[in-house]
């Protein structure tokens, strides 16, 4: 998969970009261990917990991929959504066991209707039909249910995953993709990286004008750029 495996972000560029603190944000990757006391006698105890993101082989403990980063927005929507992280686990868990690989939400085979979490069911039948994970495996129709994230993330066909992500969605202004710009944000029809347009907004005194006339942009284009930089530095 071209790119999207590759190790491009660290642990806090991927945590403002999706919504996550960087401490989590690496939790989620590498996985932790927790010492605490138990009981009267506060004898010590080891909770281990492996990570949330099921990776290919890797050395980059705290570095994300695109594929990394996909997955981490999913499962982060999911939890705002109501599901518990245990939850998510369980089905992280029966999905791989189902496809095999990993990143199994990062692929363009899950829906929700906002209380449970289905895939696509692969059988004989002219009727699509979904499979609800953690059921034993209850089919429904695929009709009533509409893809999850499907409008902000394009799945690359016919593979099942993701090619690009537009963060400021519905606005389709700036985009993310592991082929471009080493995966940084940018600019859809300039290409200009967005770090780079805020850089100068600064550099020039925070004058919009300015940049606009340097960049060859437009006063919309620019907004878009210095608010989006704005917004994921308040994640850090």
């Amino acid at each position: 998969m071209h790119n999207f495996e590759t190790p491009i972000y660290t642990a806090s560029m991927a945590g403002r970009l999706v919504g996550l603190s960087a401490d989590r944000t690496r939790r989620w990757l590498k996985g932790y261990e927790k010492v605490y006391k138990s009981g009267p006698t506060g004898k010590k105890k080891k909770l281990s917990k492996s990570p949330v993101i099921k990776r290919g082989r890797t050395n980059e403990l705290y570095y994300a991929s695109f594929l990394d980063l996909i997955e981490m927005l999913f499962i982060k929507e999911f939890i705002n959504f109501g599901f518990s992280l245990q939850k998510l686990r369980n089905a992280i868990k029966e999905a791989m066991q189902r496809y095999g690989g990993h990143h199994p939400f990062a692929q363009r085979r899950f829906f929700t209707d906002g209380r449970k979490i289905y895939t696509e069911n692969k059988n004989n039948s002219s009727v699509p039909a979904l499979l609800e994970l953690l059921s034993g495996g209850q089919n429904v129709f695929k009709t009533v249910i509409k893809p999850y994230l499907a409008a902000q993330v394009v799945f690359e066909r016919p593979s099942i995953y993701p090619k690009r992500w537009f963060p400021t969605w519905p606005d389709k202004t700036i985009i993310i993709d592991p082929a471009i710009s080493f995966g940084q944000p940018f600019l859809g029809d300039k290409g200009i990286i967005t770090a780079n347009i805020y850089d100068l907004f600064l550099g020039e005194g925070e004058k919009i004008n300015k940049v606009t006339s340097w960049l060859n942009i437009s006063k919309n284009e620019a907004k878009a750029a210095i608010q989006f930089e704005r917004r994921i530095a308040k994640a850090s």
